[in-house]
């Protein structure tokens, strides 16, 4: 896995690659914009780059700690995000928490990282409580928060940390996000079946939501990257079931295809498209990848 796996402009890839091949990772980074899942993906690649153990290409994705990180099972990363039903990220997970874990020296890479999801929800309690972490951070400790739009965040915060803006805000909801979960696993699986039928039918939900087509591709390539992983060696227990059945299926050329063929349709759909013609693409080319 590498940067080019990710819907980046140009210039964010060339940046960040620069950034992480000199192995000078800023010690606070926000994410924002984009889509939440594209976020999160994003921020656990920046994780395996911190603790890569490689000597040569950062993150190796081979490497014990780039396993175990894009797994999302490394226990050098900590990931913490607002309480279930609550619509604030409390100051209580920040005090009792997150505060406490960093302090505490790594236990398998040389350092740490600490995730915050739905950073935009933290309440200024919260953000001035997680300011003083900031304000005096551990050296081996790396912080990357989530959020919708960095502007949500204190100024005192964002003048602390590096922001990388992802493409256009999501807002995307809950149900949203279920939605689409679902949506991508229904997908990766008819992709297995012999006709294309049932392939085209799923996507007739498209027709009129083209924000549901790019929330299910990250979806679904997030999907063929967990089964690569599962091909590499990792765990297959660590991930769902219709990652599992992808990487049982599907040979793991054709799985780097899908994946770089999502890349090519996200691109696609970023610069508004006709929505037919994405509809048409994404049929015939998914499908190809899957029997090519």
């Amino acid at each position: 896995m590498n940067i080019n796996d990710f819907n980046l402009t140009d210039k964010l890839k060339n940046e960040l690659s620069k950034v992480i091949s000199s192995k000078k990772l800023p010690h606070a980074i926000i994410l924002d914009k984009g889509d939440y899942n594209s976020r999160v993906d994003f921020a656990y690649f920046l994780s395996a780059a911190a603790l890569c153990s490689s000597d040569s290409e950062i993150p190796c994705g081979i490497c014990r700690d780039c396993k175990k990180a894009l797994g999302r099972y490394h226990p050098d990363i900590s990931e913490y995000k607002r309480e279930k039903n609550k619509k604030e990220f409390s100051v209580s997970i920040v005090r009792e928490k997150i505060k406490p874990s960093v302090y505490i020296k790594p236990g398998e890479a040389m350092g740490k990282v600490c995730i915050i999801k739905d950073a935009e929800t933290m309440n200024d309690s919260a953000q001035n409580a997680f300011l003083k972490v900031l304000e005096e951070p551990p050296a081996n400790v790396k912080f990357i928060l989530c959020c919708d739009n960095a502007g949500s965040m204190l100024e005192t915060i964002r003048s602390r940390a590096t922001v990388y803006s992802m493409g256009e805000s999501g807002n995307t909801s809950d149900e949203d996000i279920l939605k689409a979960t679902r949506l991508a696993g229904e997908l990766a699986e008819s992709l297995m079946l012999p006709t294309e039928y049932e392939f085209m039918a799923k996507t007739g939900v498209f027709e009129k939501d083209r924000q549901l087509i790019t929330n299910t591709l990250s979806f679904l390539q997030k999907i063929f990257r967990n089964a690569v992983l599962i091909k590499s060696g990792v765990s297959s227990a660590e991930f769902d079931e219709v990652s599992q059945k992808c990487a049982s299926f599907f040979a793991l050329d054709n799985l780097m295809k899908l994946i770089d063929k999502i890349n090519e349709l996200n691109d696609f759909a970023n610069k508004n498209a006709n929505l037919n013609l994405l509809l048409t693409r994404l049929c015939s080319c998914l499908r190809q990848a899957a029997r090519g």
